[in-house]
């Protein structure tokens, strides 16, 4: 499994949570892939997990008094049944949305601290293997 990670420059503390994942062994050449294969992997096994989420979401369910209470001094209570269009975010749309991000310069990669440079460049991973996304922020007027 290996272990992905996201800091956005500029900023304090992580973008988000880092969370594992496996790494399918039918992607792998010699324990080898390429980075835009990695990515469109990594996009993959996201987007199941939102729509998993969202699945959770609209179930409906009752909140305890204790649960509205927090959610009021958060100050939003969710209580599940939301519809979400999982149809309008497609797969390939997510992909292609990632890689071109990646090749626009919105973000870089790092795999076990080395910055990947192309797409088609080759990447080897072992399972203690970590892939960081660092967001670069855009400078106003720039």
């Amino acid at each position: 499994m290996i272990t992905i990670q996201g800091k956005t420059v500029g900023k304090k503390g992580d973008a988000f949570e880092s969370w594992r994942i496996p790494m399918e062994p039918s992607l792998l050449v010699n324990g080898t892939i390429s980075l835009g294969s990695l990515i469109s992997a990594i996009v993959e096994s996201e987007l199941e997990a939102f729509f998993a989420r969202q699945a959770k979401l609209k179930t409906l369910f009752f909140l305890s008094p204790e649960e509205i209470r927090a959610g009021a001094e958060e100050g939003r209570i969710l209580m599940g049944g939301r519809e979400f269009d999982t149809a309008a975010t497609s797969l390939a749309l997510a992909q292609a949305e990632a890689l071109t991000a990646f090749e626009d310069g919105i973000y870089f990669v790092l795999v076990d601290g080395r910055r990947m440079n192309a797409l088609d460049e080759t990447v080897t991973l072992s399972d203690e293997s970590t892939v960081m996304f660092v967001k670069l922020t855009m400078l106003a007027g720039g």
